[in-house]
């Protein structure tokens, strides 16, 4: 019965798109980014619409609603808020500094879903997971009580979601839909737990803890079935599918793997090859997403061509596809009309923060620095808002970007790659050894190197803000610039 009841769930109101008005007010000046579901995927890297909040002024957003969508906002100053919408719904979302709040159907579960899970972010339970079971891993595997406390904290979930069903607060398949989600991410970061147990070599599994353990694996994805065409609608569906996929592949022999890239060949998926065994609802939405991670952070992990070719013969019509050729022709006509002169990369080997502030064309100038690095995700991620910071720090007088690098030498090429490729305009270098020191000592106190980081140097090298805000939240950046030059 469970299992009827959630793939029910899954199915509801595929048929008939309906309008949804979201309704965005604010107190002060601030953009919102909303990330709309990708080929009835859900989404939260690709924006699909960018509005300009004024104080005062609501600005009404329409969108067709097809079943569930999860549909993340994020505002410029780096809050976030997950909508969970069905269609046929009128909401409003008000944005104050003391923090976001929403009216209309389901907002009380909106809110509970935002305030207890989402915007505390998922880590917190993953850490209380992994507690759990450390706090289980003696001599023996306890793997009953491990069960049983994972079990106690779903069905603390599960209760306050009931109750607001029961107080009529949000409807039936809202209800249905939010447990769902919060399962989805608590029973992934079980699998993973799980899974370890089998590879670990502290403690010695008996046979019974071997069965036991693929017993529960197995019972988890009976209930919530990883294959369902809709699983990728939720916002936690597709860490929870990924592990699934890549222990599947893992079980096929030589011939079969062979067979799975017939005509494209294994390097044109990379460590994606897993997800062409599973449906096209959740290959298109993994194979799509992950090549526009490849562009977006200039990775290589597959052949991008044959990759494009696939996709483009398999999926013709898909949004995927449309956006991956818009993005591939963007970058080609980049890569083609960049005038590199702008970007100007320092040879000599600067030994201090100090001696950065005295570089030809650098000194006597304010001096933001980007940290950042080759390998570090995070970074490239957060050069996508460049536009935005160099029309911010356009507007000060004798202000300039400078990339610092904590590059190794072997790195070199794709750095300067790199460099050319997000167009990093302004000054760029790799850290010496004795640099690298120096701001060990003056921005992290010796501690260990977190990136990115933003860091203010005045016009003689000393430091006005060691941690600015990032370009993400390009309003608290300009706050704090404001306060650090203009006063």
């Amino acid at each position: 019965m469970k299992i009827i009841i959630t793939l029910l769930i899954f199915s509801v109101g595929q048929v008939f798109a309906q309008t949804t008005t979201i309704t965005f007010h604010t107190k002060e000046d601030i953009s919102v980014s909303i990330y709309r579901p990708i080929d009835d995927a859900f989404n939260n890297y690709i924006v699909s619409d960018k509005l300009e909040l004024k104080p005062n002024i609501s600005i009404d957003y329409k969108l067709d609603i097809c079943g569930l969508n999860f549909i993340e906002c994020k505002y410029s100053n780096g809050s976030r808020y997950m909508l969970i919408l069905q269609g046929n719904e009128s909401l409003t979302l008000d944005y104050s500094k003391d923090g976001i709040t929403i009216t209309g159907k389901n907002s009380e579960g909106m809110s509970y879903f935002n305030n207890n899970f989402f915007i505390p972010g998922f880590l917190k339970y993953g850490i209380e997971i992994d507690s759990i079971f450390s706090q289980n891993l003696y001599k023996e595997i306890d793997l009953k009580s491990i069960n049983r406390q994972i079990q106690h904290l779903l069905s603390g979930f599960s209760r306050d979601i009931q109750r607001l069903k029961s107080e009529k607060k949000v409807t039936s398949e809202f209800c249905h839909a939010l447990d769902n989600d919060i399962h989805f991410a608590i029973y992934n970061e079980f699998i993973r737990n799980l899974r370890g147990l089998l590879f670990q070599k502290e403690i010695k599994l008996k046979s019974e803890d071997i069965r036991e353990i693929n017993n529960l694996i197995e019972t988890i994805y009976r209930d919530y079935p990883p294959m369902n065409e809709d699983i990728l609608r939720y916002s936690f569906g597709p860490n929870y599918v990924s592990s699934y996929y890549n222990n599947l592949y893992g079980k096929l022999d030589k011939v079969e793997k062979e067979k799975l890239v017939a005509g494209y060949g294994e390097n044109a998926f990379g460590p994606y090859v897993p997800f062409l065994l599973a449906p096209d609802s959740i290959q298109l939405p993994y194979l799509g997403g992950a090549y526009i991670i490849q562009l977006q952070y200039m990775v290589n992990e597959f052949d991008q061509d044959k990759m494009f070719r696939y996709l483009t013969n398999k999926y013709p019509q898909s949004q995927y596809v449309a956006i991956i050729k818009k993005r591939r022709d963007e970058k080609r006509l980049e890569s083609t009309n960049n005038k590199n002169d702008s970007i100007i990369v320092v040879v000599d080997q600067i030994n201090s923060l100090k001696e950065l502030s005295k570089v030809e064309g650098i000194k006597n100038n304010y001096i933001f620095i980007d940290l950042w690095a080759t390998w570090c995700n995070p970074c490239k991620t957060e050069f996508q808002y460049n536009e935005e910071l160099h029309d911010l720090l356009n507007k000060y007088d004798g202000l300039v970007p400078v990339y610092l690098s904590i590059d190794e030498d072997r790195f070199e090429k794709l750095w300067r790659k790199n460099i050319d490729e997000f167009h990093l305009t302004g000054y760029n270098l790799r850290i010496s050894k004795y640099l690298s020191t120096d701001i060990q000592r003056q921005i992290y106190k010796g501690g260990t190197f977190i990136i990115p980081r933003y860091i203010l140097l005045d016009q003689n090298g000393e430091i006005l803000d060691d941690d600015l805000p990032r370009p993400s939240s390009i309003s608290k950046l300009k706050e704090r610039l404001d306060d650090k030059i203009m006063k």
